[in-house]
């Protein structure tokens, strides 16, 4: 990934967390929740699965699993859903040049085919898959 791919990856996420703060200030909400949250963000870009999360059963760790789970649902959707999933994805990612592009995002859709188990809830994860 170039490091022009990689800032705007990091400012998207930046963006992501500044908006949720203005929103979570206006809405009053406890630092504690906001700092989750942005931590929940933080994580949809970094690869989503860590050790420390599948092994923390905490209810905040749960927290943690439904956010990625949701973030991620998109894989179990409709073929016209995740179609319009993908040109956004593009959209997105325009400024990367069309080869690159293709050779990053087939490398991703690999990684999630070579994992058993894309998500933590079985329940998501049966609902998705069938």
């Amino acid at each position: 990934m170039t490091t022009s791919t990689i800032r705007r990856v990091k400012q998207n996420e930046e963006d992501s967390i500044e908006a949720f703060k203005i929103c979570g200030r206006e809405l009053e909400l406890d630092d504690d929740l906001i700092s989750d949250v942005i931590n929940m963000i933080s994580l949809t870009s970094s690869g989503h699965y860590t050790e420390e999360h599948d092994s923390d059963n905490s209810n905040r760790s749960r927290d943690i699993h439904y956010f990625l789970d949701f973030d991620l649902s998109i894989l179990g959707s409709n073929p016209v859903e995740y179609l319009i999933y993908a040109r956004r994805i593009r959209e997105e990612y325009s400024h990367v040049e069309e080869q690159e592009f293709c050779e990053r995002r087939a490398k991703v859709m690999r990684q999630f085919l070579e994992k058993k188990i894309y998500f933590f809830d079985p329940r998501i994860q049966a609902h998705t898959t069938a």
